[in-house]
């Protein structure tokens, strides 16, 4: 029942949708970032490959959507993201801890304090999905990539001079993307019901 259920919970998990680097998806949204509209067409020629397929598969996980009335495509909200993902060279998980960290030094620094995200605050957005393990290997990529300074153990400070640009250049995402992940913590118990309710054979 618990290998059934975590199966389930991979389709609520966006860090788990993978998009290789320099891939006809990943060009497509770095063509579209970040409020592009464009034609089947358009894109063919932008990329000079078929693209029909590609696009629906992006379509079905969310990254892309399409304009009924002049058929354009244009980037999801989690697209932007997937794709200052690439921009920054980080999985989307380490840039939900980054856009965190980023947006929570902000907010202490424009009261002249200074601030560190707690690793506890990300495990309890996503303890369900990832192991403390796989959550420390995010903050320490973060490190290990030039991004944050290494303090404590369990806290992520981004260098204050990359917080600015970063924030500078990234702020409303960033914004936006603490506030989704709020909502997934909140949702957490109806995205559960949902999954026991798909499973109740599994279950009896």
């Amino acid at each position: 029942m618990i290998r059934a259920l975590r199966k389930k919970l991979w389709i609520y998990n966006h860090g788990n949708k993978r998009i290789e680097s320099g891939s006809l998806a990943s060009q497509l949204l770095g063509i579209l970032y970040p409020e592009n509209k464009k034609t089947v067409a358009e894109l063919c020629n932008d990329t000079k490959k078929n693209v029909k397929r590609t696009l629906q598969k992006l379509k079905k996980r969310h990254l892309v959507t399409q304009n009924t009335q002049d058929w354009t495509y244009s980037l999801t909200d989690l697209g932007i993201w997937f794709a200052i993902s690439h921009k920054l060279g980080v999985s989307f998980v380490e840039l939900c801890a980054l856009a965190c960290a980023c947006c929570v030094q902000q907010r202490y620094a424009s009261s002249g304090k200074i601030g560190f995200y707690m690793r506890s605050t990300f495990e309890g957005i996503f303890k369900e999905y990832y192991s403390k393990r796989y959550i420390e290997l995010v903050f320490s990529s973060l490190i290990s990539k030039g991004f944050a300074a290494k303090y404590v153990k369990k806290t992520l400070r981004i260098y204050p001079k990359t917080c600015e640009d970063l924030m500078v250049t990234y702020g409303e995402q960033f914004r936006r993307l603490e506030s989704w992940l709020d909502e997934l913590q909140e949702n957490e118990l109806d995205v559960f019901s949902k999954i026991l309710d798909g499973l109740e054979i599994v279950v009896q």
